[in-house]
């Protein structure tokens, strides 16, 4: 969720700060909690179906996930084709 619908008030985090988050987690696997309630890793690449219309996809439109990363206001970027989409555009398809 973009800054202020979370009910956090991050700012802009600066690249220092980025690279120490970044040494705990993973741009090649995410966490998920599935709806049984499992926590489970997935790794790159993993599939999402579009939800939201963005660039050139519409929803229903499957997508691969490469890798996942987290922008300067800690909002997760799923990395398609290249290029970074926010998550919320998406909803993780398991098994």
């Amino acid at each position: 969720m973009p800054n202020g619908q979370s009910g956090f008030n991050f700012s802009a985090m600066n690249e220092k700060e980025i690279h120490e988050i970044n040494k705990f987690c993973s741009p090649d696997s995410i966490l998920v909690i599935t709806q049984s309630g499992k926590l489970i890793r997935l790794n790159c690449p993993f599939e999402v179906l579009v939800i939201n219309r963005i660039d050139g996809y519409a929803p229903g439109d499957k997508a691969k996930v490469s890798q996942v990363k987290i922008d300067s206001n800690l909002i997760l970027v799923y990395i398609i084709r290249g290029k970074g989409y926010y998550y919320f555009n998406f909803v993780i398809l398991i098994g």
